[in-house]
């Protein structure tokens, strides 16, 4: 198991302040070798 690269933990950081959602609860990334990103929020309420 591998860490996320810092610039891709710093850009969703940022990306996300803007965002207005109270209700995220969970942020998931998945980062493969391939240059892929998957970003999934989960919401409750």
């Amino acid at each position: 198991m591998s860490n996320l690269p810092d610039w891709l933990i710093i850009c969703v950081w940022r990306a996300l302040l803007g965002e207005i959602y109270p209700n995220i609860r969970a942020i998931a990334l998945k980062y493969s070798q391939d240059s892929k990103i998957l970003i999934n929020k989960i919401l409750f309420g």
